[in-house]
């Protein structure tokens, strides 16, 4: 299961029930899967292809953007927006062709109510995850 490695910390069988309850979507390269700005509740874990993370630079004066990440089989994204409850703050555009699985936050909140247990592993991964990226986004930032 390609998502093991970013939800370790849950049971196989937690992992499956994600998977049962995930939405397959498809991407095409160029392709915007989540604009910049706007309300997004769901979390997309990649099956296949790459992803770029990318925002507006507010100091240019054209439309250039900056990169932050770039995210292949296995990532997950929009985890910053599902966990704080507020509007995207880059964009995700399809590098390759994409297939991803999107997890509805409201899903993910008829399972904690399920099984309360469940929350704290879960919540966990995502914490684990984003800790991952920053780390890094940091070596890349230093090294450029």
């Amino acid at each position: 299961m390609v998502f093991s490695g970013t939800f370790a910390r849950l049971t196989a069988n937690e992992r499956r029930i994600i998977l049962a309850r995930s939405e397959r979507q498809r991407y095409q390269r160029g392709e915007i899967i989540i604009r910049e700005g706007r309300d997004y509740n769901a979390i997309v874990m990649i099956d296949v292809g790459w992803v770029r993370i990318q925002y507006q630079n507010p100091t240019a004066t054209s439309f250039d953007a900056v990169v932050v990440a770039r995210l292949g089989p296995g990532a997950i994204f929009g985890d910053m927006s599902f966990l704080d409850h507020t509007r995207s703050c880059a964009t995700v555009l399809a590098e390759t062709e994409v297939e991803a699985l999107y997890l509805d936050g409201a899903e993910v909140d008829e399972m904690v109510r399920a099984d309360p247990a469940f929350a704290g592993r879960f919540y966990q991964s995502l914490a684990v995850n984003l800790a991952h990226r920053l780390r890094t986004t940091t070596r890349r930032v230093r090294t450029d």
